[in-house]
């Protein structure tokens, strides 16, 4: 009797079977969804039992391309495996292991999947002995997904089984086992309150049985200041420890909850409290100009904006805005304005004022505070009235602004336009002496043509000649306010740009000549003086005129310190002559010893050799006061 079984694209012929004996064999035929080249079956047969031994099902002759007693090609290859007994008597022996029926290689064009040809083959299958449950084969791609699947899993378990660890394993926040903390959800955000924050919290209190005797859910949130004892401390230290939304169980000992309200029993050493806490929110005061000092312009959000649009204003922004203004700890409103139109940057408010605005978010309610020194100083101010040295606070609610175009958001002809009317801007400024917000519109220029990647060849040119004009402004405001380090380095950016640039040759040298660099300054100041037609050297020429005066009134005083030093050797007593008579007679007699006349023509011959020898120990002298060698300079004559 023959049977075959479909497979889902091939369909296997079995080989026909006798049956020679009453215990029937099942036979199961198990198909792995691989390659089609490694497609195996496996032939799982009934064991029979030892004392009641029966045939099984053998492959006829008929059906075999070679007889089965004869080994296999792959046999003759692999010595290691044992040809199949012959058959005796037309029965065989149950076998101790499965039979497998490998098939063979796939011939070059694979036969349509919905075909009824069988797969046949001219080589002869061979035994091979498996396991009887075989697992399924995979390929290299199929192991490599699943190893891939299993190092994720791994992964994701143990992430899971350290947040678990984290939210579930108690915290001893004090190391005595006293104050304990185990996070029962975690919070958002990555902030934590400080000391000074208020902070608005849930909570219960309960006692070790569970009894709860407060419940702020039933009353209401609860508002404290950390650090100001408001509260048990228990929830002062642990509230400094939380992130928002975050939800924690507290174990405090008594010693962490002194001053605790409607407690039901004594308050004992032994007493240990329960608390489960909630931060809701909290609000702090951040410093927002380190730049200007610590603490001086300090800002608290009161609440947050609502608007997707978190940007804050920028310089020259018109700001629409509602303030209150008071002094620190009072509560007298000293000016109130509605709806009031303020330019940052303009100079219309106070500095720190100024400077706040920058940090406000738009719909933000925030409180602001400013130190004297951003304020009004130590001469305070007639209207509204305000004392001198006084701390400010203004309520402020920034309603709109004006939004200012980024430099990353202007093509490169944009750019050209908008510097070139911040740089006119500036130049108006700086003729109204109006120095400091000269340099930011300066500034601001700058950062918008800072980057020319996105230009052509004719608008980097443009873009070029910008930054030679703003480097040089910048240079021209240090200057007016005695900024000299930082008119040396404008003034060098300008001549990197633009190395002949005789302007700024003439104002590096003049900042050079005020921090007594003048070697330095002899070196620029001279340069713009051979540069022909420059309009700069009339200016140069009195600066070079001012540093030769300098460096001649420093001459002098070298030379009066060396001669005072040997007029105090001069008045020295003479020692004792040979003859024993004291040089005393000679100084009544008016005649000069013979030491008085060596020590005066010893100093005037040291001073005949300063004169012409004495830039020689002058070079280490100029070092110390200027960083620079005096060696090449001299008395010089101005053009």
């Amino acid at each position: 009797m023959a049977s075959a079984v479909e497979s889902q694209q091939f369909k296997i012929p079995l080989p026909e079977t006798t049956k020679h004996s009453e215990s029937e064999v099942s036979t199961k035929i198990v198909e792995n969804d691989v390659h089609p080249s490694t497609h195996i079956v496996t032939e799982e047969t009934a064991i029979i039992s030892e004392e009641n031994k029966s045939t099984t099902e053998v492959p006829t002759e008929a059906n075999l391309h070679n007889p089965p007693s004869e080994p296999s090609e792959a046999d003759l290859h692999n010595p290691s495996t044992e040809p199949s007994d012959p058959v005796v008597n037309d029965e065989v022996t149950a076998p101790t292991a499965p039979l497998v029926v490998p098939l063979p290689p796939l011939p070059p064009t694979q036969p349509n999947s919905d075909s009824n040809e069988p797969i046949t083959s001219d080589e002869t299958p061979h035994e091979t002995h498996l396991p009887s449950t075989l697992e399924q084969p995979l390929t290299e791609t199929a192991k490599d997904d699943n190893t891939k699947t299993e190092v994720e899993n791994t992964e994701k378990e143990k992430v899971e089984e350290k947040v678990e660890e984290e939210i579930f394993n108690e915290e001893d926040l004090r190391g005595s086992k006293k104050l304990l903390k185990k996070i029962t959800k975690k919070g958002k955000a990555w902030g934590s309150p400080s000391i000074g924050a208020d902070v608005v919290v849930h909570y219960d209190a309960s006692l070790v049985d569970g009894t709860v005797f407060y419940n702020s859910r039933e009353s209401g949130p609860v508002t404290f200041k950390v650090g100001g004892g408001d509260v048990p401390e228990a929830l002062e230290i642990v509230v400094k420890t939380m992130k928002k939304a975050e939800q924690c169980l507290i174990t405090a000992a008594s010693e962490y909850t002194r001053g605790i309200q409607s407690l039901p029993v004594e308050h004992t050493e032994d007493l240990v409290i329960k608390f489960n806490m909630e931060l809701i929110s909290w609000t702090e005061w951040r410093d927002v100009a380190e730049w200007k000092g610590p603490k001086m312009v300090m800002i608290k959000t009161l609440s947050e904006t609502n608007e997707e649009d978190h940007d804050t204003p920028d310089i020259d922004s018109v700001v629409n805005l509602d303030w209150k203004l008071t002094l620190q700890n009072s509560q007298e409103i000293l000016e109130e304005k509605k709806d009031a139109t303020v330019t940052i940057g303009a100079e219309e408010v106070i500095d720190g004022l100024d400077i706040a605005l920058l940090n406000v978010k738009k719909g933000e309610h925030a409180l602001i505070r400013l130190n004297p020194a951003v304020a009004y100083g130590d001469k305070g101010n007639e209207n509204p009235k305000i004392p001198p040295n006084s701390t400010l606070i203004y309520e402020v609610h920034i309603k709109d602004f004006t939004v200012i175009p980024k430099a990353w958001t202007l093509t490169g002809p944009q750019k050209i336009e908008r510097a070139t009317q911040l740089k006119v801007e500036g130049g108006k400024l700086f003729s109204d002496n109006k120095l400091r917000r000269a340099q930011r519109k300066y500034m601001m220029a700058l950062d918008i043509v800072v980057s020319d990647s996105d230009m052509d060849p004719k608008t980097k040119l443009e873009s070029h000649n910008l930054k030679v004009v703003l480097y040089s402004n910048l240079a021209a405001c240090d200057i007016k306010q005695k900024r000299w380090d930082d008119a040396i380095e404008h003034a060098s950016r300008v001549l990197s740009l633009q190395p002949n640039n005789t302007k700024a040759l003439l104002r590096r040298g003049k900042a050079y000549r005020e921090l007594d660099k003048w070697n330095e300054a002899k070196s620029d100041l001279i340069q713009v003086l051979e540069t022909q037609g420059a309009p700069e050297i009339p200016e140069a020429r009195n600066e070079l005129k001012v540093l030769n005066e300098k460096i001649k009134a420093q001459d002098d005083r070298d030379r009066k310190l060396y001669s005072n030093m040997f007029a105090k050797k001069e008045a020295a007593p003479a020692p004792p002559s040979k003859s024993g008579k004291s040089t005393t007679s000679s100084k009544l007699s008016g005649k000069p010893s013979s030491s008085l006349m060596s020590w005066f023509s010893g100093a005037k011959l040291f001073s005949t050799i300063y004169k012409y020898f004495g830039f020689l120990w002058r070079y280490p002298y100029s070092l110390i006061r200027g960083g620079s060698s005096r060696k090449s300079i001299g008395d010089i004559s101005t053009k």
